[in-house]
C-alpha cells in the first residue's frame, strides 16, 4: 500500500513537471541591428541650403565697395569616404554641389529681376566624434577644413567667381536602419572665407583686390554604408 502511494506520488510530480513545462515559454533572441563598422564607409547625402555672401572690392587699399549677394533656398548633394581613426572619432574626405538662384546683387549694375545662378563646389577634410550607446540612436558633432569654389552667373556681363579656404562645423544624429546601413539627419554651418574672386565684366578695374565672404546654413539627410 505504502510502495502504491509512492508511486502515485511519483506519476503526479511528473504530470506537473510535464504540465509546468508545456506551459513555460521560451523568448527567442532578438537579433540586434549590427551598427555601420568601425571599418570603412561611404555617405551620400542631399539637402537644403541657405546662404548669403559680401563681395569686397578695394579700389585702392583701405577704400572700396561690397556686392551684396543675397540668396534663395538653394540644394546640396554629396557623398563621403571616412573610416573610423580611434575610439569614437571618425575621419573623412566630403565632396559636395551646392546650386541656388540669387534673390539679389546689391550695388551693382545688375538689376534685381536678374536671372542669376550661384553654383558650388566644396572639398572638405572631416572629423566627426560618434557619442555611441546602447540604442540605435548615435549623436555626432565635428568640424571640417577645405577648400571650396563658388561661382554666380546667368544675366551678367561676366561672371564672379570665388575660391579658397573653406570650413564648416556640424552636428547630427545616425540611426542603425540594417545591418551595418544607418540614415543620417544633420546640420552644417559652413563659411568660404576671404576668397580670391575673380571679377568679370562688373567694371572693376584690373589688379584690384576682391575678396569674398560667404555663409550657408546646410540641413541634410543621407545615407552611410559600411564596409
Amino acid at each position: 500500500m505504502i510502495r502504491f502511494a509512492i508511486a502515485a506520488l511519483g506519476v503526479a510530480l511528473l504530470s506537473g513537471t510535464s504540465a509546468m513545462a508545456a506551459d513555460l515559454v521560451v523568448n527567442e533572441p532578438v537579433a540586434e541591428v549590427a551598427a555601420v563598422s568601425n571599418g570603412f564607409y561611404a555617405t551620400f547625402f542631399a539637402g537644403g541650403s541657405f546662404a548669403s555672401g559680401d563681395t569686397t572690392v578695394d579700389v585702392v587699399p583701405g577704400f572700396g565697395f561690397t556686392l551684396e549677394t543675397d540668396l534663395d533656398g538653394g540644394f546640396i548633394i554629396g557623398g563621403a569616404i571616412g573610416t573610423t581613426l580611434h575610439e569614437n572619432l571618425r575621419g573623412e574626405i566630403e565632396f559636395s554641389y551646392i546650386q541656388a538662384d540669387v534673390n539679389s546683387f546689391a550695388n551693382t549694375p545688375v538689376p534685381d529681376d536678374a536671372d542669376l545662378t550661384s553654383t558650388g563646389y566644396n572639398v572638405l577634410a572631416n572629423l566627426w566624434y560618434d557619442f555611441t550607446n546602447d540604442s540605435g540612436f548615435t549623436p555626432y558633432i565635428g568640424a571640417g577644413v577645405g577648400y571650396g569654389k563658388t561661382s554666380v552667373s546667368g544675366d551678367l556681363p561676366g561672371e564672379v567667381t570665388a575660391s579658397g579656404l573653406l570650413y564648416q562645423l556640424g552636428a547630427g544624429v545616425k540611426f542603425d536602419v540594417a545591418d551595418n546601413i544607418a540614415l543620417d539627419v544633420g546640420y552644417r554651418y559652413r563659411v568660404l572665407s576671404d576668397a580670391d574672386t575673380e571679377v568679370d565684366g562688373l567694371m572693376v578695374p584690373p589688379g584690384v583686390d576682391v575678396k569674398t565672404d560667404a555663409v550657408n546654413h546646410i540641413v541634410q539627410a543621407g545615407i552611410t554604408f559600411g564596409f
